[in-house]
């Protein structure tokens, strides 16, 4: 057991590799759009969840910016007043025990069935009666090797542990861990209705933070550093294309939703506005820094105007507020976290 504990410590942390990411991130993103990072007059606001990783991973992200701009001004902070925008955890808490005790024994039942396999890969034949014996300890075992045959994907390095377990072996135990990410994070028909409030939370953060900037507020950028539910919400809220599958088919979830592809370590969703000739603001989304589309008419897609995105969020949230099971948890909203009007706070977690 205390490897397992062990390897799960490392949830909180950030790898190098995982600073080398966000540091990636921060520079396509300023060589993308020069105009808004580059120059004396350059403001940046920043928020993370009070979770240590996100505000590492904060940190890696602005250092990198000054880095390219020492110009440039930032007011980063983490505290519980962005909770609701950068850890949205309302409507997942309302339904994650149930979730969870649903699919997580289908996790534990697929890797009791691979264990003797691999444990025999792993252990002289003479221990076989050993192993058999002391199956539920054993099986603890293989769950943890299997969590940090995973977990080495994101460190750097080239040694991996992946030989110890066939493809068709680890295909079977993460179409099991996909479908318990989708049960406790997604938007099934049976528990997801609640996801949409979480979604909800975010794109009222997006539309706070641009009514501002068109109020004349001086930000070049607005960034929030979250969670992989923060993310997968909003994808789902947003109906983005390819992201945002509802179902309770669990025996081919595989074929319309895929963790790793929506919600892979740096996940990231991009608001990209621009002013055209004609002087109509219009917005260009990014998913992990690819064009996405979402089901909005819009004649110059995967852009979109404002005017027009604004509206379908508004409309979408109005919408969530009235499914029974968001009524159930109450829809305050949050009160717009303001910004100063200048550089980094000297109290701010990370400089």
């Amino acid at each position: 057991m205390r490897m397992r504990e062990e390897l799960l410590s490392l949830l909180i942390k950030i790898s190098p590799q995982g600073i080398a990411e966000q540091r990636g991130i921060a520079e396509r993103m300023a060589a993308s759009y020069p105009s808004l990072f580059e120059g004396d007059d350059v403001f940046v606001e920043a928020y993370s969840s009070i979770f240590p990783r996100c505000i590492l991973t904060m940190a890696a992200f602005n250092q990198r910016l000054t880095e390219l701009n020492p110009k440039i001004r930032i007011y980063q902070t983490s505290n519980a007043r962005v909770q609701p925008f950068t850890n949205t955890l309302r409507g997942h808490k309302s339904f994650q025990a149930e979730a969870k005790a649903a699919t997580l024994p289908r996790i534990d039942r697929e890797i009791d069935r691979i264990s003797p396999a691999v444990l025999a890969r792993i252990f002289k034949p003479g221990y076989a009666a050993f192993t058999a014996s002391e199956a539920d300890k054993c099986n603890v075992f293989v769950r943890s090797l299997f969590d940090l045959m995973m977990m080495m994907q994101n460190t750097e390095g080239d040694t991996r542990i992946d030989d110890l377990f066939t493809p068709q072996e680890r295909m079977a135990v993460w179409e099991k861990i996909n479908a318990y990410r989708y049960a406790q994070y997604g938007t099934s028909y049976r528990w997801g209705d609640a996801i949409f409030e979480d979604g909800a939370s975010v794109m009222r953060s997006i539309v706070d933070d641009f009514d501002a900037k068109l109020a004349g507020e001086n930000r070049s950028a607005f960034l929030r550093f979250g969670h992989d539910y923060t993310v997968i919400a909003l994808l789902a809220t947003m109906e983005v294309e390819g992201m945002c599958a509802r179902t309770d088919d669990w025996e081919h979830l595989k074929e319309v939703w895929v963790d790793f592809r929506i919600s892979p370590m740096s996940a990231n969703v991009q608001f990209v506005f621009f002013r055209n000739e004609a002087g109509d603001t219009i917005v260009k989304l990014l998913h992990n820094e690819h064009e996405c589309r979402i089901p909005l008419a819009s004649d110059i897609a995967p852009y979109y105007r404002w005017d027009d995105l604004r509206r379908y969020m508004t409309d979408k949230m109005a919408h969530i507020a009235e499914l029974p099971a968001v009524k159930e948890l109450g829809f305050d909203r949050p009160a717009r976290v303001e910004a100063p009007a200048f550089g980094i706070l000297e109290e701010s977690p990370c400089r």
